[in-house]
């Protein structure tokens, strides 16, 4: 079964260079986008991460920049979706701009997450990995038995897979997804840019170097298109419609 992908900014930062490449630039920034994606098929409708609203995100990343428009929900009104539509949320990590509050509005769903990150964000081995997190609504989720729990490689729907990579959050995860054009990977913060993966630059922002490389290797290697987590660049290459 093939899908269609939409990458819906929700929003733009200007960030420091050796946060975005190891070993950066000091001197040097970097613009990115974040972005949820919106994935349909035949009858469904399913979200690669939730997006957030500056509204509560201002306490992680103050400068980012969020139009009302780029607001999540907001975005899904433009493609013709209600929260109520979501049937399924496929999380690459529980980075707060990768799960969020935002998670509520979408009543329907589950929400597939790897089990090291929930882990890891619910029992941090040390304070740090819990700080860029919203840890109360994680555990709400968790109690609430809204997650669905992934190893390391699983099936979650006919067509669309994902795969553990670690290496910017222990439990990080790629998605792939069948397009008409291809396999899609959607890589999650484990690539930040097409930068890191063409110059072989893992990013800064890292929890595990070693990992970042292997992840490089392989999401070449596994798909024939490649959605980086927070590159403008991924429109210009590929348009706001993919597949």
């Amino acid at each position: 079964m093939d899908y269609k992908i939409y990458p819906l900014p929700v929003g733009e930062s200007i960030e420091p260079d050796p946060r975005i490449f190891y070993l950066g630039d000091c001197s040097k920034t970097v613009r990115l986008w974040t972005y949820f994606w919106l994935v349909r098929g035949e009858d469904r409708v399913i979200l690669v991460d939730t997006g957030f609203n500056m509204a509560s995100g201002e306490t992680f990343n103050p400068d980012m920049k969020q139009p009302e428009d780029w607001q999540p929900v907001n975005r899904l009104k433009k493609h013709n979706v209600s929260p109520e539509d979501i049937d399924t949320v496929i999380l690459t990590h529980l980075h707060w701009d990768h799960f969020s509050p935002t998670a509520k509005h979408f009543k329907n769903a589950v929400f597939w997450v790897n089990k090291i990150e929930l882990a890891t964000v619910l029992n941090p081995p040390y304070p740090w990995f819990g700080m860029f997190a919203f840890t109360d609504a994680i555990r709400e989720f968790h109690n609430e038995g809204r997650f669905r729990e992934v190893e390391d490689e699983a099936e979650v729907l006919s067509g669309i897979s994902v795969f553990h990579t670690g290496g910017h959050t222990p439990g990080n995860q790629s998605v792939v997804i069948s397009t008409s054009k291809g396999k899609a990977v959607i890589t999650g913060d484990v690539v930040f840019t097409y930068r890191n993966i063409e110059e072989n630059v893992p990013g800064g922002f890292n929890s595990n170097l070693l990992e970042c490389f292997d992840a490089m290797r392989k999401i070449p290697q596994t798909g024939d298109l490649i959605l980086p987590a927070h590159d403008p660049m991924v429109v210009e290459r590929y348009g706001w419609e993919i597949g």
